[in-house]
């Protein structure tokens, strides 16, 4: 005999096998038991998930010698048949080949004639959506008034596509993903059976690839048996499939964290002449930062062990592995829609980095935090930075005017380095500048302020003007608001009526 696949040879015979759809099962089984079968059914869901052999195990059910029963006995002549195929009175059609009104018309023809051996004669039509609207439409009467003896079951992957005039015709159960324990059992299970050696991460690791789907599962790991000579891991799994290794995976993060942008440029480049996908990389970096936070925060099924981490990896906190993950999923919907997915990742990733390179650590409790300052000769870290609230303050003094002369060439300089930087600090106000210390006044939140990259070049003028690093210490100060002179109602309206305004107020009382 030929070699059978496993997810054909594996494949579910009797409802008690079916796993993750236990909300169909039990209402079918209901059903059957007490005389309530409808007379078409709907199974809608993801690919690889049963829905197709569900509506074989019920045809089994319905027919079988011992039944209707809410299961088939899988040993009578008409459940065999069934199983191999060569039921005169279970037709399979494929709705995407079959999809024509002219075989629909032929099938409507077909169903006035009584069953061979069977006691129902039962229709299922895969991927039903495929199906043109004609032939919908010419199935509308005998779905809503079939023969006593006809059943019919649906199955698609993509019910909003079915006509709503189908879809009130039948009983619709929509089939869930496979739970990634669920799947994880079912794997042991058939490696069990087939003595296939496999090590523990790798089960999850098939799993949480096929995305719900057992017959992606059971694919796999025909495939890994194939591939590799004795225990099968979990980098034979990441090889094979195209995915990413964990520990070049934390190497990615740790560059991305750190704002190494010529290591980062390296992994893509490496994984784009492999002709892996860029999409695929960024997935797989985003479930890897998932699971570093399950693993921190102790839910979930995480794929890693504590020790398997690197300790930078570990110190990593849990608002910041949000933070990075909501940055790589941002790039990533950029990459899709890009025509030259490789360069807007490149750029993406610079721009990430140089982001991530300006950052200010602020820890809890505390209102200060150590920013990198960039010089001709590299990167000098140690300039603190200090924002305070304008009523956490004493009211100082202004500087005398060399300072504000001073300031006002930082902000000259600064027009060439952003708009946005020079718009904000062309309102700014110097309240102290000494060698070690410059404390400066802004019109806007301090803390939004810290977010600008391009404030640190303003280092290295300052730099050069004082030849030391100065700590700067950004003050909020919202501008005072002008009162508003009140008058009479009179002189308003005549104010407004002739758009003028007052120049001078005489007393003549």
């Amino acid at each position: 005999m030929s070699y059978q696949v496993l997810s054909r040879k594996w494949r579910p015979q009797f409802f008690r096998e079916v796993v993750g759809q236990e909300h169909v099962i039990l209402t079918l089984q209901n059903a059957i038991k007490r005389g309530r079968v409808g007379h078409a059914y709907l199974f809608s869901g993801p690919r690889g998930v049963g829905k197709t052999t569900t509506a074989r195990i019920l045809a089994k059910a319905l027919n079988c010698e011992k039944g209707p029963a809410p299961e088939p006995c899988n040993e009578c002549s008409n459940c065999k048949s069934i199983t191999e195929g060569r039921s005169m009175d279970v037709l399979e059609i494929d709705g995407a080949s079959h999809r024509g009104v002219e075989e629909v018309r032929a099938l409507r023809e077909n169903v006035k004639f009584s069953p061979t051996s069977s006691l129902y004669k039962v229709y299922i039509i895969d991927e039903v959506h495929m199906l043109t609207n004609e032939a919908f439409n010419a199935l509308l009467k005998t779905l809503e008034e079939p023969p006593e003896h006809v059943r019919f079951i649906f199955a698609t992957t993509s019910p909003h596509k079915v006509p709503l005039t189908i879809l009130s015709r039948c009983q619709r159960f929509d089939f869930h993903k496979i739970p990634l324990k669920v799947l994880v059992e079912k794997l042991k299970e058939v490696s069990h059976k087939e003595n296939i050696e496999i090590a523990e991460g790798a089960f999850l690791r098939i799993a949480r690839i096929s995305d719900g789907s057992l017959r992606d599962a059971e694919s796999i790991l025909d495939q890994l048996v194939s591939y590799v000579e004795g225990e099968i891991k979990e980098k034979d799994v990441d090889y094979l499939m195209g995915k990413v290794g964990r520990e070049h995976l934390s190497e990615f993060i740790l560059s991305l964290e750190k704002g190494e942008i010529g290591k980062c440029w390296g992994k893509v480049e490496e994984l784009s002449q492999e002709g892996k996908p860029l999409e695929g990389f960024l997935d797989d970096c985003g479930e890897f930062l998932k699971d570093v936070l399950f693993l921190k925060i102790g839910i979930g099924d995480s794929e890693i062990r504590q020790g398997e981490l690197c300790q930078e990896i570990r110190n990593i906190q849990e608002e910041r592995l949000i933070e990075l993950m909501e940055n790589l999923v941002e790039l990533r919907e950029r990459v899709r829609r890009s025509d030259t997915p490789l360069l807007t990742l490149e750029a993406g990733l610079v721009k990430f980095s140089r982001k991530e390179a300006g950052r200010g650590r602020v820890e809890p409790g505390e209102s200060k935090s150590t920013v990198p300052l960039s010089t001709p000769q590299g990167t000098v870290k140690g300039a603190k930075v200090k924002t305070e609230k304008a009523e956490e303050r004493a009211p100082q003094a202004e500087s005398s005017s060399p300072g504000k002369d001073s300031w006002e060439q930082v902000v000259k300089e600064v027009k060439k380095l952003g708009n946005l930087l020079y718009a904000i600090l062309k309102g700014s106000k110097v309240k102290e500048m000494k060698e070690d210390k410059i404390v400066i006044a802004l019109p806007c939140n301090a803390a939004y302020f810290n977010t600008i990259p391009q404030k640190d070049k303003l280092s290295d003028w300052i730099k050069s003007k004082l030849g030391k690093e100065p700590e700067f210490i950004f003050r909020e100060e919202k501008p005072k608001k002008e009162k508003k002179e009140k008058y009479d109602k009179i002189v308003e309206k005549a104010m407004g009526l002739f758009n003028a305004k007052v120049v001078r107020k005489e007393n003549n009382g």
